[in-house]
């Protein structure tokens, strides 16, 4: 039976589980549902592993039950081996903790705690639609191949051209510095033989801290790249792909760090991170300055209030336009409707921006090459990708700037911590994405988060690698980074 959706659940959560089945049929999304689902004279782990990796999206109906389930939890980390899309259906106030916190820290949650059961019956049917946007429906025919606009091709290797940054510097050092600022700094870094990205501009690299927080920001120049994951990337997703030409027309800066722990309290008058001194993981990071690790913690609203907080300290227009926001408690927001505005106000890149600049040239999945093991950036050194030799777990983020920066003078673009971008999700996207800037959907139910993280196995840390939360989710992996259009 072909499939879009796996659903793992407790039998102890049967009842909800099938309604839940039921609501998704009905709204012509195809499911797989044991014991429904299991042919007969079949093995019932051998089915089970085989319909997750056919699978698109794995419903969870999450709950205490759920998490005591031993086989419940093998489907999740099946799904997450695999690189299925993960929906978390909580029908209890309860936390993850063990196995199923790590494989589900960064995914969208659906609350479904309070009456009735059909109110979220109806939102689960429209999120599972957003993340699938190619859904079989019977009423409508197949579009012609022939109507459908083919990704354009990457330009042949004889045509690619190899950049070495230093040359384009030395080409314009002396116009630079008669033009600009002090507080623009020459930083040249070597591109790797990997290069192959065009670059228009001579100022690639270069930074400026001439701001209120002093916090470095790096010239990133307008240029093309293939988005995505190239054929044979190993365990690359389905949304990594097709590869395709991306053009991004403009150039603008991006933070040389992720926003630190202490830029984000000057800012907000608050410190939400776990890995502080004051946060729930204070003994994880017992006598070290935490000012200068990444904050996290923070939702995507978070990020957004920030850069428009400090576009306003400086005199800038706010880049964003919020309207209908409502607080916490603590008076971090919990939902609010954001549209840009536009200008030179603080943002956050777009998903395209963040790739671009995280490759700076290169086509390998890291911008150091082939493989990571936690040696080369923090990430989860125990599961390793392009090399069998494990390397250094550190459980918790690090130092911004502890690991060796990329071609434009960006560290930490692979792990620490998850970084926000300003793109709705949507796994389909590329298949119909425009050449030139790109700036995602026009709507959806998750925001892009990109890099990986301390508490990822390596592979989620590719340049290409796709991940997504709902807006309003924190964790202690998730931070983001600063963009700045170039204008002064």
């Amino acid at each position: 039976m072909a499939h879009d959706v796996f659903i793992s659940y407790s039998m102890k959560d049967k009842r909800t589980a099938d309604a839940a089945c039921a609501a998704l049929e009905l709204a012509g999304i195809r499911c797989w549902f044991a014991p429904r689902d299991v042919p007969a004279g079949t093995s019932w782990p051998s089915a089970i592993l085989g319909a997750i990796g056919q699978s698109r999206v794995m419903l969870l109906i999450f709950s205490a039950h759920a998490i005591d389930s031993e086989e419940v939890q093998r489907e999740v980390g099946h799904a997450f081996r695999n690189r299925v899309v993960v929906v978390p259906f909580r029908i209890e106030d309860v936390p993850p903790s063990g196995d199923m916190a790590y494989f589900i820290s960064t995914t969208h949650w659906l609350d479904a705690m309070a009456p009735p059961l059909e109110a979220h019956l109806q939102r689960l049917c429209q999120t599972v639609r957003a993340l699938i946007p190619t859904l079989h429906r019977a009423a409508e025919p197949e579009p012609r191949p022939a109507a459908q606009a083919a990704p354009q091709s990457p330009p042949s290797e004889p045509k690619a051209r190899t950049v070495t940054v230093p040359k384009a510097y030395d080409s314009g050092l002396t116009s630079v510095r008669a033009t600009q600022p002090d507080s623009l700094r020459q930083k040249p870094k070597e591109l790797t033989s990997e290069a192959t990205g065009t670059f228009v501009g001579t100022r690639a690299g270069q930074t400026r801290d001439d701001n209120s927080l002093k916090t470095k920001l790096v010239w990133i120049p307008a240029g093309e790249f293939q988005m995505g994951a190239a054929d044979g990337e190993e365990k690359a997703g389905s949304d990594e792909k097709p590869q395709h030409r991306v053009r991004i027309t403009k150039p603008f800066y991006l933070g040389t760090y992720e926003v630190t722990q202490g830029e984000f309290e000057r800012v907000m008058g608050r410190n939400p991170s776990y890995f502080s001194t004051r946060g729930g993981g204070k003994e994880k990071v017992s006598g070290q300055d935490t000012s200068r690790f990444p904050v996290e913690q923070v939702s995507w609203y978070d990020a957004v209030e920030f850069c428009n907080k400090l576009s306003e300290s400086e005199n800038r227009p706010p880049y964003y336009r919020m309207t209908k926001v409502g607080r916490n408690d603590d008076g971090s927001i919990k939902t609010a409707d954001v549209a840009e505005a536009g200008g030179n106000g603080y943002r956050l890149p777009t998903e395209a921006e963040w790739e671009y600049a995280c490759r700076a040239g290169t086509t390998t999945p890291f911008h150091f090459g082939t493989a990571l093991n936690g040696t080369q950036a923090n990430s989860h050194g125990n599961d390793p990708y392009g090399t069998t030799e494990r390397g250094q777990y550190l459980k918790r983020p690090t130092t911004v700037g502890s690991y060796k920066p990329n071609a434009f003078g960006l560290y930490d673009m692979h792990g620490n911590v998850w970084e926000w971008c300003w793109d709705w999700y949507d796994a389909g996207y590329y298949k119909n994405s425009p050449e030139s800037d790109p700036a995602g959907p026009s709507e959806g139910s998750g925001r892009v988060v990109r890099g990986g993280t301390w508490y990822t196995f390596a592979v989620r840390c590719r340049a290409a690698s796709r991940g997504w939360s709902s807006p309003d989710y924190r964790f202690r992996d998730l931070g983001f980074r600063l963009a700045r259009s170039s204008g002064e």
